[in-house]
This record gives structure tokens, sequence and C-alpha cells, in this order.
């Protein structure tokens, strides 16, 4: 039975795989109204993810009037069901609060939860509140953990995060060495901030210090348009 017929039957996770069908355009013509109105059938049958995306058009207004409150309420449901994009949605309604009284202390507890689900944005989310003393008391090294968590799963921000709390001593021991191989892990994937930062380490940090990879970085960066790097490679090259 296809999931089509399924949905007609009243199958709630086909009602949902059916509204992401019209939300993508997925062998159906693209209709946000059409997607939102499976998602609804699906979230008052109680399914997680349909409930998750009900919220995301709430706060939108994809497809339906935009309503924070109500994007709130649906992320609520799921998020009480386990869904951790719910629990990080919830979290950042309770951060910025939108659709429900701002709460630094609120939106760490549904950061910790979707954390803990391994949901890497989470991770950052948290370790940020952590680092800036948000609804927390300021923790370094519990900033430095949770980063740490994020980056591992590839997450470039957090790679950049990692590579400065080395190169700072921010919540571990201080290690040039290990900062620069996590910015190059950033670097790797295209990121201009990353070369620029092993750039002016490569040339200011006595126990790493490399002109020529200096160089080599910051010529990286001002490749990609950083006219921070192109300053830097210029005042290099005159001084040697």
């Amino acid at each position: 039975m296809s999931w089509l017929s399924s949905a007609q039957l009243g199958n709630s996770q086909a009602q949902f795989n059916l509204g992401d069908a019209y939300y993508f355009g997925t062998g159906l013509p693209k209709d946000m109204a059409k997607a939102t109105q499976c998602w609804r059938i699906a979230a008052h049958a109680g399914n997680p993810q349909a409930q998750n995306n009900l919220g995301y058009a709430y706060t939108h207004g994809e497809g339906i009037p935009e309503n924070p409150k109500k994007a709130v309420y649906w992320w609520t449901r799921s998020a009480e069901q386990g869904d951790d994009h719910a629990q990080l949605l919830l979290g950042l309604a309770n951060y910025y609060g939108r659709g429900i009284a701002q709460s630094y202390e609120k939106a760490n507890a549904w950061f910790l939860l979707s954390a803990r689900q391994n949901n890497p944005i989470a991770e950052i989310a948290l370790a940020r509140d952590y680092a800036q003393g948000y609804g927390t008391p300021q923790d370094y090294t519990q900033a430095f953990e949770w980063f740490m968590k994020a980056a591992q799963q590839g997450n470039l921000a957090a790679e950049l995060s990692v590579g400065a709390s080395y190169y700072q001593g921010q919540g571990t021991v201080r290690n040039a060495m290990q900062a620069v191989d996590w910015w190059k892990k950033a670097a790797n994937s295209g990121s201009q901030k990353a070369e620029l930062l092993l750039g002016i380490a490569y040339q200011d940090d006595h126990t790493i210090k490399n002109q020529n990879q200096s160089l080599f970085w910051l010529n990286q960066a001002k490749s990609k348009g950083g006219k921070i790097a192109a300053i830097a490679a210029q005042m290099i090259s005159n001084s040697q």
C-alpha cells in the first residue's frame, strides 16, 4: 500500500510523509497549504515530526498565518515526545522570547535535552551559554566540552570554537598545535575565518611560528576576499 493510500486511511506517519511531499514538491506539485494541512492531521494524531514541522510553518507563516505562540505549542508537544529538533527550536524560542516569555534558563534546559541526543546545533547553543554565563553560571570547561562534542561531528562553527579554546587556554590547557589542527579542519571545509586565524597563529605564536605557513594561509583567505588577510600577508612579505 502506498503512503498516499495509507494517509487517506489515517496513518499519521503517512500523513507526515504526504505533507513533506507537498512541501518539497516530491512526486506532487509543491503546495505549502496542503503540506501544513497534512502535518496538522498527523500532528493531532500525535506524530512528533509533524508537530515539529507544523511549529516551523507557524513560526515562518508558510502555508498558514504566522503565529509564534502556536509554533511554541506544537514544538512543546513534539519536544515532550523527545524530538531533538523540536527541543532545539523550543530552546531558541525561549532564548529569544518568541511566542513565549524570554528565559535563558528554560532555553538551556531544552538545549540540554537536544544536545544529549547529539544535536550539534543544540550543543553549540549550550556551549555558548556556558561561555557567556547566560542562564547558567559561566563555565568555560563545560563550554569547551560541548563545543568539542559538536566539533567531533564535523560542525564547522564548533571546530573554530574548539580551536579558539585551545589557542586561548579557555576551558582547557593551552595548546597551539591542537588549535591549528582544529582550524585546519575548518579551513579544509572552506572557512575563510579559519584560514585567517591560521595565518595569524603561525605568525604570532612562538611555539609554532612559521612564516611560510602563515603566508600560505593568509593568501588562502585573501583569495576568498579577506581584506584583513591581504593586509597581514603584505606586511609579512614586506618584512622579509
